[in-house]
């Protein structure tokens, strides 16, 4: 089940140095790019703001989105791949999450709706429906404030997959477990990560689940500088360590990241 992945973080930072930059006065990430070892691009994501600071507009290797905000209770996003489009429209009540309509231009290439139910304001459940079937069924369970279990029941597939979380003492994951085998582990800076407000999950205000769409951008608060992924059989499938350089306002960059073995390099811009 690797294939369905709680985060798959692939930016990793540690510091390693501050470099002045006085260009820069903004935390609000611009974008990033990513180069091989040989200096060629590998990987682009560009972010875009309306004139209230919200994230209106992002380029991914494989989408372009576009984000309005009707008003406090509709927004909707235009994702336009390679194959087709899809048109997410989410519904707030009371400031929560309620549900996300999906409209599909060309192709279908996920559920229809998804409904948000909640319990002392925090997301307990979140449902997926397909042909007014239900697919999947992801139930949230908090110790204190914090995820310590997600359930994925999925219905297509009669599968259940159950992912465990451990913190460490400054209230971080660094632990997660996939039906009882170790999953992931996760070392982390204490440097704030300026993608974090640009991550799906911060921007639609639900927890972060299983099968997170987000693909480059890390969805913890701090920067990691370490992760392992492990397979069923506890061996290490996937290795990632980075080194980075800091401006002066605490800002990364650039990094230096290696990933099973390659190095690879990123360079960060602000706004």
């Amino acid at each position: 089940m690797k294939d369905i992945l709680f985060i798959t973080l692939s930016i990793f930072l540690l510091i390693s140095g501050c470099e002045d930059d006085p260009k820069i006065e903004s935390s609000k990430i611009k974008g990033f790019k990513i180069y091989n070892e040989n200096n060629e691009l590998v990987t682009e994501y560009n972010y875009g703001y309306d004139s209230e600071g919200r994230l209106n507009y992002k380029l991914t290797p494989v989408t372009i989105e576009n984000i309005q905000y009707i008003n406090q209770i509709i927004s909707v996003w235009n994702i336009k791949y390679d194959s087709g489009e899809k048109i997410e429209t989410y519904y707030y009540n009371q400031g929560k999450l309620d549900s996300i309509l999906n409209t599909y231009v060309a192709p279908r290439i996920g559920p229809d709706l998804i409904t948000f139910y909640y319990e002392n304001d925090k997301c307990i459940r979140k449902i997926e429906i397909l042909n007014d079937e239900i697919i999947n069924v992801y139930t949230f369970i908090y110790e204190d404030e914090s995820i310590s279990q997600i359930v994925l029941e999925q219905k297509i597939q009669n599968d259940t997959l159950n992912y465990v979380y451990e913190y460490d003492e400054s209230g971080k994951v660094n632990k997660i477990f996939l039906n009882g085998l170790i999953y992931s582990e996760f070392e982390y800076t204490t440097i704030e990560n300026p993608l974090f407000k640009v991550s799906k999950s911060y921007l639609i205000h639900i927890p972060v689940h299983p099968n997170q769409e987000e693909k480059e951008t890390i969805t913890s608060k701090d920067l990691l500088s370490k992760a392992k992924y492990y397979d069923w059989e506890g061996i290490i499938v996937q290795e990632i360590s980075v080194q980075y350089n800091i401006n002066n306002l605490g800002l990364p960059i650039s990094a230096e990241r290696t990933l099973n073995g390659k190095k690879e390099r990123i360079l960060f811009e602000y706004q």
